[in-house]
């Protein structure tokens, strides 16, 4: 994680995953691995079943995929109309997952659940909206 540092600069901040602490903090100008374009991360979860993996949702409505030993984008999917605010798995089911937008004609937010293994298919499994739950009473 970067964190801004005023006249100092600003510091790139490593984390033990195992731990959930802070390794080491250095002086830095640019991240560690630099992992994406110039779009903002928005979400990211660590992949269950592999810890190396993580999925990002970003500013510019995809999801992408990142080795963190690689160094590389291993899989894309344009997700949404609109940033990509959230990225959550399912605790029960490691290849479930669901994320959360802006929905583009209302104001309310826009669900979709995804099954991992289709991820580059780009069809979610569901989408829900606010309007989708008032329509149906509940």
């Amino acid at each position: 994680r970067r964190v801004g540092g005023g006249e100092g600069g600003s510091h790139s901040i490593g984390y033990d995953i195992s731990t959930a602490s802070a390794v080491r903090t250095v002086p830095s100008a640019h991240a560690f691995a630099p992992l994406a374009n110039s779009e903002a991360a928005v979400a990211a979860s660590w992949l269950p079943l592999s810890p190396h993996s993580l999925l990002v949702g970003t500013s510019f409505r995809w999801l992408r995929l990142f080795d963190a030993r690689a160094r590389d984008e291993q899989l894309a999917c344009h997700a949404h109309q609109k940033a990509v605010y959230g990225v959550v798995f399912d605790s029960f089911d490691p290849h479930r997952l669901l994320t959360f937008s802006d929905a583009s004609d209302t104001p309310t937010g826009l669900v979709k659940g995804w099954d991992l293994r289709r991820l580059a298919h780009g069809s979610p499994l569901f989408t829900l909206s606010a309007a989708d739950a008032t329509s149906s009473g509940r």
